[in-house]
């Protein structure tokens, strides 16, 4: 089990990122990726990037690239219709490691 979330950046990432998010899906390691477009097309697909991510992460953060984006990754992982959970209970004093990667579709 992985948990995940995913965050609207709002165009090109304006909205700014809270540090709480990462609470949402809690783990000593942390993964956000920067999603720069829409997924479904041309077999992109968040649940195979959450799937190679959750080798070397205990919960990852999708920071969509703008409200697009964010909607189709919100699609995609509701039509999957996958378990929704409450944020897990952690200590005070939780300081997970974060890693920021990016998601580019390579035509940017």
């Amino acid at each position: 089990m992985i948990r995940t979330a995913v965050w609207n950046g709002r165009r090109d990432y304006a909205h700014e990122f809270r540090a709480d998010i990462t609470r949402w899906v809690g783990g000593d390691r942390i993964a956000i990726v920067q999603v720069d477009s829409p997924v479904g097309v041309n077999r992109r697909s968040s649940l195979d990037l959450t799937h190679r991510l959750a080798k070397d992460f205990d919960g990852i953060v999708h920071w969509a690239r703008d409200t697009e984006t964010f909607q189709s990754i919100v699609k995609s992982f509701v039509r999957l219709d996958l378990e929704s959970v409450s944020p897990p209970e952690l200590p005070e004093d939780w300081e997970p490691e974060i890693t920021i990667l990016a998601a580019n579709n390579g035509d940017r």
